[in-house]
């Protein structure tokens, strides 16, 4: 497997890349680096070639990397750290949270027709996909290339389960990918509590996000007004989800999927 090769004047931002061959990313030309995870490379983590002018390679981490700079021209505030995904055997590269990290549910991989219930609808996607070959068939439940009699079988062993799509789980350990790309990056699409800095890796800057055990407010300032107070902004934005049913949207306060007024009641008029 290989990593990102590219030349010109691009920037990486963001990235998840574990497990490389050879390097991590190959650049040359004007190229910025940052807030990526790069661990397990069988070469260099970075490779700036020869052509490489002013690159600039920030906060990002490097792990376990055979080598992790080659030419590293600009590089600063970098960090060398275990990232502590959630679990490399399952391909979650989640980071590891004690303030909370978000964990879809085993069942979504079992589901084929994706309603959210196991049941007869998904054995007869099974079926017409029966003894099919190929990559990214949705009844290839294992993941093995081919849908047979194993597949069957998880079906059969999971008939019925009716699941939520996720839930945030908490870890005994905290990476130290949290809270540590750019200061002057996005981090505005992370819940709370984020500690008000984007996230490493290919979660950073989004809702998936892992939490931050950084106090960075009240989680019911939706608009995140400098007066860090909730009021009829926060209000009007919890108004329009109320008494839905979402995951991963700031208005689910206790971030259980269902949006109600009891979670938000407690904060009006709060300040930090």
């Amino acid at each position: 497997m290989y990593g990102i090769g590219c030349g010109g004047s691009v920037s990486i931002i963001n990235n998840t890349i574990v497990d490389i061959e050879r390097n991590g990313i190959t650049t040359g030309g004007h190229i910025a680096i940052k807030n990526n995870i790069i661990a397990n490379a069988g070469s260099d983590g970075i490779y700036c070639g020869s052509t490489v002018d002013s690159s600039t390679i920030s906060y990002n981490n490097m792990w376990n990397n055979n080598n992790n700079f080659y030419n590293g021209a600009g590089a600063h505030d970098n960090i060398f750290s275990d990232p502590c995904f959630a679990d490399t055997n399952q391909y979650d590269y989640h980071l590891q949270s004690a303030a909370g990290r978000w964990e879809w549910s085993k069942y979504i991989g079992l589901d084929p027709t994706g309603d959210g219930f196991i049941d007869l609808s998904d054995f007869a996607a099974l079926a017409g996909s029966w003894q099919k070959q190929g990559s990214f068939l949705p009844a290839d439940l294992d993941n093995s290339g081919l849908v047979d009699l194993v597949d069957l079988r998880l079906l059969l062993d999971n008939y019925l389960a009716n699941y939520s799509l996720g839930e945030w789980v908490f870890d005994d350990v905290t990476s130290p990918c949290i809270d540590a790309g750019d200061p002057a990056s996005d981090w505005s699409e992370e819940l709370s509590p984020n500690g008000s800095r984007i996230n490493m890796g290919a979660y950073g800057g989004t809702p998936q996000a892992s939490m931050s055990l950084s106090n960075a407010g009240n989680i019911a300032n939706l608009d995140y007004d400098s007066a860090d107070i909730v009021d009829f902004n926060d209000l009007a934005m919890f108004v329009n989800k109320w008494c839905q049913e979402e995951i991963l949207i700031p208005e689910d306060l206790d971030r259980n999927g269902f949006i109600n007024f009891a979670e938000f009641a407690g904060q009006w008029l709060w300040e930090e």
